[in-house]
């Protein structure tokens, strides 16, 4: 089974785990190369040859027996960086609005869908600036449009909720969306004039 993962998910486990797996590869490339003799020609380099000589047996017993642990280590974590790194990049699911009552196999893309209940949104007496927002369901039919309306303090807001609520529902109905409307006083970024 597949688990598609958000993008901001995605994102989040490369931009985490990714570094902390480099970061265990580097100590376990570094113990590698370094190993016990390197260790050893430390202590005789810096004139710590007596605490070798008694740190050093313990060492010996602590240390895992042979180089298969490390080795099985490295290629965990290049096993594991791997799958993080095609997460991070894989493309993910497009979601898909399907209609209420029709072939499932047909659908529309929620942008799509979205450029056409805008479109319907068109101009109503007293509102400055429209825009319109569409979130599916996951799993099921259906979802929520959500129409927002900036409106002239002369506006009547109960009757712009009704215009936009009407001009939604040929589409909404079809896709099964509840279409909710906010009108508010005040300047929009994208304000047109009456």
């Amino acid at each position: 089974m597949i688990v598609h993962l958000s993008r901001g998910l995605n994102r989040l486990l490369a931009l985490i785990v990714l570094p902390l797996l480099g970061l265990v590869a580097l100590a376990f490339a570094v113990a590698a190369i370094a190993g016990e003799s390197s260790a050893r020609s430390l202590a005789d380099s810096t004139r710590l040859t007596d605490a070798w000589a008694e740190v050093g047996t313990f060492l010996q017993e602590t240390a895992p027996r042979g180089e298969t642990v490390v080795v099985l280590a490295g290629v965990g974590a290049i096993l594991v960086g791997l799958i993080v790194l095609i997460a991070a990049l894989a493309p993910t699911r497009d979601r898909e609005l399907h209609l209420k009552d029709g072939d499932p196999d047909l659908g529309i893309r929620r942008r799509a869908l979205r450029g056409a209940l805008q479109s319907r949104t068109g101009r109503v007496r007293g509102v400055t600036g429209v825009s319109v927002r569409l979130k599916p369901r996951r799993r099921k039919v259906g979802g929520t449009v959500r129409v927002r309306a900036t409106r002239t303090p002369r506006g009547d807001a109960k009757a712009i909720d009704a215009t936009y609520t009407e001009r939604m529902a040929p589409i909404s109905d079809a896709f099964g969306l509840r279409t909710k409307v906010q009108s508010s006083v005040g300047s929009s970024r994208r304000a047109r004039t009456e």
